[in-house]
């Protein structure tokens, strides 16, 4: 998996403000990953925008980091608020989200409309944050019934986040929301808005697309990704080699083989099991197996052999899990399957899995 894929919805759930907010002639703080994988916490003079965050330590030197790279974010002020009133509403996050969405949403309501476009920006999307963390912890039929609005509140906060960095990791747990509610078409469709932010790098904006095309396949709309992958493959501007090009591959083919809308009572055809399983085995990029397989479940589970297709999820789940929007896919597909093959035990097993994934 590229680093981005989980990063940035682990950006969602760990970004907060301290109660250095409020306060004056302190530091901004920010907590990354670099390009080796190290968490580094660092503090300095920042400056946001969806290209990245830049920022000078010390006065001696001037640090760049994209989005995707990004796991907390503390400025060190915010106009309209004091610091007491931030302390009150992260206080309440790890042991109460939901308390804690509320307490950012009242900050908001006394910030008030005219409240400089920053302060409504980050209250926006802290509140969302922790709005979409208690729903995340939820299974089942509450997590259905909550998510859609959870969805809408962080999709907001994305829109309002325009040229700054915290449009990537909402928009991603935007599409994973509406993936996990079966809402493929909103899931594509943020993904592609995304991808269509100008001030994007490049390397992102190839990383969205990629997002996008594999969210299509999880959503059995092999045509949307096929036509999305045509066009990526023939950009002069596509790496030649390397992960990226190891997604494209895998994707490629997966999107070549049709997979029935309906159940079928024939096997799944030898030569598309044979053709796929062969590129899965090729790629060195984790997260081009881990889509290769779920397509391939999802052959078989269409094919009306739910027992390959349990295994080839369970691989998902298992081994190539490198890609969380992949092992929640599975995820849900083998809690219907489990319950089909009259394993209800296992399938609440899986059903309770969910949370600690998200």
């Amino acid at each position: 998996m590229p680093r981005r894929c989980w990063l940035a919805a682990l950006a969602v759930g760990l970004i907060g403000l301290p109660a250095l907010l409020g306060q004056t002639g302190s530091s901004d703080k920010i907590r990354y990953r670099d390009a080796e994988g190290k968490i580094i916490d660092d503090a300095g003079e920042l400056k946001e925008s969806t290209k990245g965050i830049e920022w000078t330590n010390s006065g001696k030197k001037n640090v760049s980091i994209t989005p995707d790279q990004v796991l907390k974010v503390e400025p060190s002020t915010l106009v309209g608020v004091t610091a007491s009133e931030l302390l009150n509403a992260r206080s309440q996050e790890d042991a109460n989200p939901g308390k804690a969405a509320a307490a950012y949403g009242e900050l908001l309501k006394k910030v008030g409309p005219t409240a400089p476009d920053r302060t409504r920006r980050v209250l926006t999307h802290l509140e969302a944050v922790q709005t979409v963390r208690a729903v995340n912890a939820k299974v089942g039929k509450e997590f259905d019934a909550e998510a859609g609005k959870a969805a809408e509140k962080m999709n907001a906060a994305a829109k309002l986040a325009g040229k700054s960095w915290e449009v990537w990791p909402a928009s991603k747990t935007v599409a994973r929301l509406y993936a996990e509610l079966g809402d493929f078409s909103k899931a594509t469709a943020v993904l592609g808005a995304l991808a269509a932010v100008p001030e994007l790098p490049k390397d992102l904006r190839i990383e969205a697309n990629l997002l996008e095309a594999a969210m299509a396949l999880r959503g059995k709309n092999a045509s949307a990704a096929r036509n999305l992958l045509d066009r990526l493959g023939a950009e002069k501007e596509f790496p030649a080699v390397g992960p990226a090009r190891d997604r494209l591959t895998v994707m490629k083919i997966a999107a070549g083989i049709t997979v029935p809308s309906t159940s079928s009572t024939t096997p799944a055809p030898a030569d598309a099991v044979k053709t796929l399983q062969a590129a899965i085995d090729d790629a060195k990029e984790p997260s081009a197996k881990g889509i290769g397989h779920l397509v391939l479940g999802d052959l078989y589970a269409a094919h009306g052999q739910p027992r390959e297709a349990l295994w080839i999820y369970l691989t998902v789940d298992v081994v190539h899990n490198a890609d969380k929007d992949d092992q929640i896919a599975a995820l849900r597909r083998l809690i219907p399957l489990f319950e089909a093959l009259g394993d209800k035990e296992k399938a609440e097993l899986f059903r309770e899995k969910l949370p600690r994934i998200r």
